[in-house]
């Protein structure tokens, strides 16, 4: 599973590598910040506008970001932000 982020503006604007930097701390607060939003299946504050949004949205959501947060490409990121 990987997730991709990329600067759609022409050239970039140098998001990319400072949010590669903070991957996990992004990773694991969106899924508070989901995780706490008080709608059953995915709203536009916790998930986003999309067209597909449906029932269960969220919990795929969750259960997305739960994955990420476990890969061990974040054991470092995890060690690097408690240090």
């Amino acid at each position: 599973m990987y997730l991709y982020i990329y600067d759609a503006y022409p050239g970039g604007i140098g998001i990319s590598q400072p949010l590669y930097c903070v991957c996990h701390a992004l990773l694991n607060r969106t899924l508070e910040l989901i995780s706490a939003c008080p709608c059953e299946n995915g709203c536009p504050s916790c998930v986003g506008p999309t067209a597909d949004r449906s029932e269960g949205t969220k919990e795929v959501a969750l259960e997305i970001l739960r994955r990420l947060c476990q890969r061990p490409q974040f054991e470092s990121a995890r060690t690097a932000e408690t240090a």
